[in-house]
C-alpha cells in the first residue's frame, strides 16, 4: 500500500468546510485524526475516498509538496536560462566586433584559420 505524503492543514480545512468533525468521519476513515496530525499518511485510495467525502480535489493536500518540487526544478531552469543569456550577450559582442571587420575586409576567415593552425611558441 503506497502512502501519500500530504500536508495535514488542507485535510482539516476541507473537513471543516464540509461541516464534518473528525468523529463523524471516523466510522468511514478510522485514521483521519492521525492524517491530520501527520502521525500517519493516507494511502492513495484512502485519500481519493476522503476527498470525495469532503468535496475536495484529490491534489489539494499535495499542493505544497508539488509547489516545493516545482520550485526545485524551476531553479535549475532559471540557472540555465541566466547562463544562456550571459553566453548570448558574449556572442552578440563578438559578432558586433568581428562582423564589421570581416565586411570591410580587415579580417578574412582564411587568415584567421591559418593563424589558428599555426602553433604558438
Amino acid at each position: 500500500m503506497t502512502r501519500i505524503p500530504v500536508i495535514p492543514e488542507p485535510l482539516t480545512g476541507a473537513r471543516e468546510r464540509a461541516g464534518l468533525d473528525a468523529l463523524a468521519l471516523a466510522g468511514r476513515f478510522s485514521k483521519v485524526s492521525k492524517w491530520e496530525t501527520e502521525y500517519l499518511q493516507p494511502a492513495l485510495r484512502q485519500l481519493e475516498d476522503f476527498a470525495h467525502a469532503v468535496h475536495m480535489a484529490v491534489g489539494y493536500p499535495l499542493l505544497p509538496a508539488v509547489l516545493e518540487h516545482f520550485g526545485v526544478l524551476a531553479d535549475g531552469v532559471y540557472e540555465r536560462f541566466d547562463s544562456a543569456v550571459v553566453k548570448s550577450r558574449i556572442l552578440v559582442q563578438l559578432r558586433d566586433t568581428l562582423l564589421p571587420k570581416q565586411i570591410s575586409g580587415a579580417l578574412r576567415v582564411q587568415d584567421a584559420e591559418k593563424k589558428r593552425e599555426t602553433p604558438c611558441h
